[in-house]
């Protein structure tokens, strides 16, 4: 079993053009969570996507209905 070290983190802001929207993570003050994270932002908009971390490995997707945001 791989342990995270104990000063790993990451954290997510996501801002938008009235500010900040949310900020979550994992580690220091977020807890280390045992599932899959998911951030859910429901809002029309743009949106600005920041992640800091420490000692960590990362994975993310953004899935984005096709209509009204992909060009065919």
């Amino acid at each position: 079993m791989n342990r995270p070290d104990k000063f790993s983190w990451v954290e997510l802001t996501i801002s938008n053009e009235s500010g900040l929207y949310t900020k979550q993570g994992w580690g220091r003050i977020y807890g280390i969570p045992l599932t899959t994270q998911e951030i859910v932002v429901r809002g029309d908009g743009m949106y600005q996507i920041e992640f800091s971390d420490q000692e960590v490995t990362v994975s993310s997707e953004v899935l984005v209905k096709k209509e009204g945001n992909i060009n065919s």
